[in-house]
């Protein structure tokens, strides 16, 4: 019982540091919109950030979206379980993560343009 209350902790710890982090640099943002722009069809959006190059990242619960002026990319996130309502973006420490309310959590991997789960906390804790 002791090493689950330890893990526990960890990630507790893990997700408060990813999302106390404030943007220290901040701008005026103008917002566009991507869905006429582009033909996204994103109806919902949790969260923006951006990125050390500049990029813009959109989460929401059908994935991540890229956007810069020339280009916008979309990307599924591959899921441990589909039971999510939440999925945030944070850009931290020169890593963009990703996590969604059940748990699970992501990194954006920029060598395979792709994100990779880093683990699930529900499965630590059999819930």
């Amino acid at each position: 019982m002791q090493i689950k209350s330890k893990i526990l902790y960890f990630f507790i710890l893990l997700l408060f540091v990813v999302t106390n982090v404030t943007g220290q640099n901040e701008k005026n943002i103008q917002f566009y919109n991507l869905n006429e722009e582009y033909g996204i069809s994103m109806r919902e959006t949790n969260q923006v950030c951006e990125d050390g190059n500049g990029f813009i990242w959109i989460s929401s619960k059908i994935g991540i979206v890229r956007y810069t002026r020339d280009d916008v990319r979309t990307y599924e996130i591959p899921y441990d379980s589909e039971d999510n309502i939440f999925v945030w973006v944070k850009y931290t420490n020169g890593k963009l993560y990703v996590y969604t309310n059940n748990g699970q959590i992501f990194v954006y991997n920029t060598i395979k343009d792709n994100f990779e789960l880093i683990g699930n906390i529900s499965k630590y804790l059999e819930d």
